[in-house]
């Protein structure tokens, strides 16, 4: 092969006792051979393989058999070529589509998400007015029901028929007083929360066009997975028995609070795939340059007609008032922003896997 590598071309020779200074040529002289010829294999021009032929006798080089050979290398290298370029067309096809479905989602993140920084600057001061207002009646409600229990008990007091105790009697019958002083203060309470629900919207809103970012720091992740487990341990510690293994890892640059968001979003997210009760695992690893954290269940798993569409902005197989459509989609543009990857594998009854990779950019 040395001779064919150096010359570029096949190789004829006629007895190995002629090359004994190679030690190729020796070890087949070892091995009771004599004669030989080796055919380069071309790919784009390189040689690719060589082809060798041995004899146990010396033989002078004949040229009809190399040239059968060679034509055959010469249809095997064409054949090499064909191959490798069917799959570097494949290969690109691929990546193409893939380019493709990404450039996609980018536009429609990018416009949801300016559409969505639109609707959050707009709602978010007449909602601040209302909770406002709204704060300041729960904070009355207290004293309005004194203030009605003390007049109701001035009226059923009253012995001298006064007129104006009969009248305002009257108007309390008339209006349902009784029944509005009774809801107050739970009407007050459902219309904060209410707007709370509202508030949480505006700010996964500006979330997802992204207005509101920190300054990167460095930052453990294991840190961002422990504090959203404490978040949402309240919520789902009674549906969920939650497994956490996380390894060693070094500091990253991140959005420390957005890291946390993600999990946090992906830990409720698993909570809610359970009818009754399931289990949580959450992982973290260093894998080559990259952090990897997975959060998985057994839940009932994604419709696989649905898979790729959860990272759409307001998409949702939930019921209405149990989620915006928002979180997968604000963790998505999240994790973009920090150079990773986030992924989904799911199967029917089965369960579903989230895996985030950040790169270790330190």
């Amino acid at each position: 092969p040395g001779m064919v590598l150096l010359k570029q071309r096949s190789c004829w020779i006629e007895d190995l006792f002629t090359i004994t200074h190679l030690k190729r040529a020796q070890a087949g002289i070892d091995s009771g051979l004599r004669g030989g010829f080796g055919v380069p294999i071309f790919r784009y021009g390189q040689i690719f393989a060589i082809a060798e032929f041995f004899s146990t006798e010396a033989s002078a080089e004949d040229k009809n058999l190399l040239n059968m050979v060679e034509l055959t290398s010469i249809l095997l290298s064409t054949m090499i070529e064909r191959r490798c370029k069917e799959d570097e067309l494949n290969h690109n096809f691929t990546i193409l589509k893939e380019t493709q479905q990404e450039l996609v989602k980018q536009s429609k993140l990018a416009s949801i998400g300016e559409l969505s920084a639109g609707i959050a600057h707009e709602m978010n001061t007449p909602i601040g007015f209302v909770l406002n207002n709204t704060q300041i009646l729960a904070g009355i409600s207290q004293p309005i029901l004194e203030i009605f229990n003390m007049i109701t008990d001035l009226i059923h007091s009253d012995t001298s028929g006064s007129p104006q105790i009969n009248k305002l009697n009257q108007f309390i019958q008339d209006h349902n007083i009784h029944l509005i002083i009774q809801n107050f203060e739970q009407l007050t309470k459902d219309s904060l929360a209410g707007l709370d629900r509202v508030n949480d919207i505006i700010k996964n809103l500006r979330q997802f066009s992204r207005q509101d970012e920190e300054e990167m720091s460095l930052a453990n992740i294991n840190e961002c997975i422990e504090s959203a487990l404490i978040m949402v341990h309240g919520q789902i510690k009674h549906k969920c028995d939650i497994q956490v293994q996380l390894d060693t890892i070094p500091e990253i640059l991140c959005h420390k609070l957005q890291i946390s968001q993600v999990i946090t979003n992906l830990l409720v997210n698993a909570s809610q795939a359970f009818d009754k009760t399931g289990k949580i695992k959450v992982s973290s690893a260093r894998v080559d340059n990259n952090i990897v954290i997975k959060v998985a269940d057994n839940g009932k798993g994604i419709n696989p007609d649905n898979v790729d569409k959860i990272f759409d902005p307001f998409f949702t197989t939930k019921k209405i008032g149990e989620g915006t459509g928002l979180g997968l989609s604000v963790s998505y543009g999240i994790i973009e922003n920090h150079g990773g990857k986030i992924s989904v594998e799911s199967a029917l009854q089965v369960g579903t896997t989230f895996t985030v990779t950040l790169p270790i950019n330190t």
